[in-house]
């Protein structure tokens, strides 16, 4: 047990299990858009994709893409690869992730304001990601 503690004590040891969770985390979500009706922010993310892009991409169309950027990156976190672009690349894509928040406040709300609905309680989890991927860029983990 205390092998274990010092495991996981060590800095270098968290920014690694970071990574690797924050990794699992993208790649997790990324495999549930492949999967249709998987995702419970699938609608949420269609509507998006589809508004922002004024119709250029299809729903599905930019939900494969999103799908495929959020797998993508959860293999480069795993990997250990290629990780400041992947950090970029990630940061980015939780910018575009809050923006349901303000677009679509009608979905994004139940009955009352921070009242939130499912979809949205994966917007937390963007939060969650965008806070662990600046603590790895700047290996920030004591």
């Amino acid at each position: 047990m205390h092998h274990l503690k010092q495991i996981i004590t060590n800095k270098n040891n968290k920014l690694i299990i970071l990574r690797f969770s924050l990794g699992v985390i993208f790649f997790f979500f990324g495999i549930l858009k492949f999967i249709p009706h998987a995702s419970p922010a699938e609608d949420l993310a269609q509507e998006t994709i589809h508004n922002l892009t004024k119709g250029l991409i299809s729903k599905h169309t930019g939900l494969l893409i999103l799908a495929s950027v959020e797998t993508s990156l959860g293999i480069l976190f795993i990997l250990g690869r290629f990780l400041k672009i992947a950090i970029s690349i990630a940061l980015l894509h939780m910018l575009f992730t809050f923006l349901p928040l303000f677009l679509f406040s009608n979905t994004a709300y139940a009955n009352q304001p921070f009242m939130f609905t499912i979809p949205v309680h994966y917007e937390k989890y963007s939060f969650y990601k965008c806070s662990l991927a600046f603590m790895a860029d700047r290996g920030e983990l004591n």
